[in-house]
């Protein structure tokens, strides 16, 4: 005879462990658990949605003021639910160089195991040395280290050969 038995479980993070006993309740205690035959099986899923991202650093090449540097990533889901991204943008001292472009805009769902490609452009307004900010990506419904997921983002800007006046800019 065959048994089906079904159960839900949500863990902690900790490890599950679980026991087969045959028959422990008829002396002598485990006679019987040496004859048991069969198997399990055991289907693991997170259902709570993950980000994964294919770079967590950018490094833009040095980059002449007035010119533009792209920059290709991605953000993919993982994990049963369909992954709500709420919000990107990005932050630090020169963020206004930096500029996203995103195939679903700056607020979107991805279904599981999916992803969604973007570009970062660096156009640097002033020379400027190397230089570090960081682009977020906020998701309310991710699992908990994933809700708001950084990607450093580091460049240069140069002068470019000639004279910068606000005209040629």
């Amino acid at each position: 005879p065959s048994h089906k038995y079904t159960a839900l479980y949500t863990s902690a993070g900790s490890e599950f462990e679980f026991r087969i006993y045959d028959r422990l309740s008829t002396p002598p205690y485990g006679l019987y658990y040496d004859s048991a035959t069969g198997g399990i099986n055991i289907f693991t899923a997170q259902y709570t949605p993950g980000i994964s991202v294919q770079y967590d650093t950018l490094d833009f090449p040095l980059t002449d003021v007035g010119r533009t540097s792209t920059l290709l990533d991605s953000i993919a889901s993982y994990g049963e639910d369909t992954l709500i991204v709420d919000s990107v943008w990005i932050g630090g001292p020169t963020a206004s160089d930096f500029r996203i472009v995103s195939q679903n805009g700056i607020s979107f769902t991805l279904p599981n195991e999916s992803a969604n490609k973007f570009s970062v452009r660096y156009s640097p307004s002033t020379p400027t040395p190397s230089g570090e900010d960081t682009l977020y990506i906020r998701s309310s419904n991710a699992d908990a280290p994933d809700r708001l997921h950084k990607i450093l983002l580091s460049g240069s800007g140069a002068a470019p050969n000639g004279e910068i006046t606000p005209d040629s800019l």
